[in-house]
């Protein structure tokens, strides 16, 4: 770690964060190279390093290290009549139905640059629940139907889960990213139901979006 104040102070420069004259440059800078310096003098090593800092990163963004439970405890009743979780203040429980939600779910964009939430961001959630390091990123265009989302580095499903994926072709596909041995990406889409293992490139799915629900019959239905 002996290098990387050095480092960090090179990166800040080339982003223009360095003795820049504007104060919220300057604050910024002084702040993130005060962490960095403190960092840097406590002689993590390779497997301390990435734990610590993930760790510090939802700290201090509020977010949980374990499981929401849902119970009692950890709720605030607001004036509304509503409660708002102690934990993680984005989680919102309706006392109408008891359902529990995350307004801060989804964040959308209509150009892939200005990400935005609104009363679409809503996720409902169920107990336990482990609140994600990001939000779904959702595009919202002309060339992208609004649950899709445009496959890039920070975009992309969790490894090992099936979800549906839209090729170069224009096929839509059930797929699951999986490691692999491409030299330039390290993992592959690969389609969830083919027992031959038939793979695509990274490149070649263009979008992705979560599996729909299940069809649930409603009661008049079922009564048929």
């Amino acid at each position: 770690m002996s290098n990387l104040v050095d480092y960090a102070k090179d990166e800040l420069k080339k982003i223009g964060m360095v003795d820049s004259g504007e104060p919220y440059n300057d604050f910024a800078t002084k702040a993130i190279l005060d962490l960095i310096e403190l960092f840097a003098s406590q002689g993590h090593t390779g497997f301390t390093a990435p734990y610590v800092i993930n760790v510090f990163s939802r700290l201090a963004m509020f977010k949980p290290l374990s499981p929401l439970t849902g119970e009692d405890d950890e709720w605030n009743e607001m004036k509304d009549g509503s409660f708002q979780n102690k934990r993680y203040s984005a989680v919102f429980k309706d006392t109408k139905d008891g359902t529990a939600y995350n307004i801060d779910g989804k964040a959308f964009t209509d150009d892939g640059e200005v990400w935005y939430t609104s009363r679409d961001s809503r996720v409902d959630v169920t107990f336990p629940y482990v609140v994600p390091d990001k939000p779904e990123y959702v595009y919202r265009n002309k060339e992208y139907d609004s649950d899709w989302t445009k496959c890039s580095d920070n975009h992309l499903p969790d490894m090992d889960v099936d979800v549906l994926g839209t090729s170069k072709d224009g096929d839509v596909l059930k797929v699951t990213r999986m490691k692999s041995y491409f030299e330039d990406a390290g993992w592959e889409w690969v389609l969830s139901d083919d027992i031959e293992g038939n793979y695509y490139h990274p490149d070649e799915i263009i979008a992705w979006m979560p599996l729909p629900e299940p069809y649930k019959p409603q009661e008049s239905e079922e009564k048929e």
